[in-house]
């Protein structure tokens, strides 16, 4: 599938700093405009007999433009995302799904983004003749889901975080 949105005066998060004070302020305002170019493939697979995976890989180009310290800034970066899905029936039917993402690196509004991964895993076993199921799954089995990202305004004003939204986590059901 080939994509491309161009969104004038998009809401993102901007930037203020006061030199005199050092103080940055950051708020919610308009970029000028984005662009986004985008390619994405599917590609099922059947591995062996009870053995099915579905994979999409997206390539795109991402275009930022925002008017900040009475300058123009434009941020862009080709990045990509593969995403890799699962299917195992284990004896018993028994269904094992794994579910595997990579994120390479991105760009939003005046951010950049690091690469990051994550794998989620899941256990489903159906009774009552398939009225009733019972699963367990676990994501971001790892802990690498953070979100790292930063920003360079101007002459050495530098924002980086390291921020992780409690991912990874068990659930039942």
């Amino acid at each position: 599938t080939l994509s491309y949105q161009h969104t004038q005066d998009v809401i993102v998060e901007l930037v203020a700093i006061d030199p005199e004070t050092a103080t940055t302020v950051y708020y919610i305002g308009n970029a000028d405009d984005s662009k986004n170019l985008s390619l994405t493939a599917n590609a099922p697979y059947s591995v062996m007999k009870n053995w099915e995976t579905n994979n999409t890989l997206t390539v795109s180009y991402s275009e930022y433009n925002v008017a900040i310290d009475k300058g123009q800034t434009v941020n862009d970066q080709v990045s990509y995302m593969l995403q890799s899905n699962h299917t195992i029936l284990l004896p018993k039917k028994v269904k094992l799904e794994l579910n595997g993402v990579y994120q390479g690196p991105s760009v939003y509004a005046l951010y950049r983004a690091d690469a990051r991964w994550w794998l989620n895993v899941g256990v489903k076993k159906s009774f009552m003749d398939e009225k009733l199921d019972l699963s367990i799954n676990a994501n971001d089995i790892f802990g690498t889901q953070h979100l790292i990202i930063g920003a360079t305004l101007g002459e050495g004003n530098v924002s980086d975080w390291d921020q992780y939204f409690r991912q990874r986590n068990i659930g039942f059901t």
